[in-house]
């Protein structure tokens, strides 16, 4: 019984359907192949971005904060804004403040003072330890790094003392102010 394979008729509806079949299971083999190359790439990305990551220094003493009330607020990169407006993004609600800064700048007047707590948060920074430092402020390297007294701007202190109440371990450090 030696059957000839090309006697066997198959219909043109059945054709097209055989050809709609093999193009999307091209089509399908070679997404799954991207996709697969699409993982790896997912997997090898950091499980925290940069902010996320600058974020979590304050968690430690967002609950400390009063809310609604300003905080002086104080660190080492001068007058440099983003460490400032990254630092007032992750505490929000709580207001912080600088003096003789222009990126938060606060009037030292009876007003201010009024609504300023009696803390001070100082938010230090070691691009050498976190590298993620060094991608969101690559301007430090060009300006020639961090300054080296991160108590040089304590500014809210005239005339009083510091009790230094959360000590986060990772640069960020909150204080009792103590006023005369």
């Amino acid at each position: 019984m030696n059957e000839d394979f090309s006697s066997i008729q198959v219909s043109y509806l059945a054709r097209i359907r055989l050809a709609i079949c093999l193009i999307v299971l091209l089509v399908l083999s070679s997404s799954l192949l991207e996709l697969k190359s699409d993982i790896a790439i997912l997997r090898s990305l950091p499980k925290v971005d940069d902010i996320s990551a600058y974020e979590q220094r304050f968690e430690s003493v967002k609950p400390l904060l009063p809310s609604g009330r300003i905080v002086p607020y104080s660190d080492d990169f001068g007058n440099q804004c983003k460490p400032f407006v990254l630092a007032q993004y992750a505490l929000a609600p709580v207001i912080l403040a600088m003096q003789q800064s222009k990126c938060g700048h606060i009037d030292d007047n009876a007003a201010a003072r009024s609504i300023t707590a009696n803390l001070l948060l100082e938010n230090s920074h070691s691009p050498e330890m976190k590298p993620y430092e060094l991608r969101l402020f690559p301007e430090d390297q060009q300006e020639g790094g961090v300054s080296s007294d991160p108590n040089s701007n304590r500014s809210f202190l005239p005339g009083g003392q510091s009790i230094l109440l959360k000590d986060s371990g990772n640069g960020v450090k909150l204080y009792a102010l103590e006023r005369k």
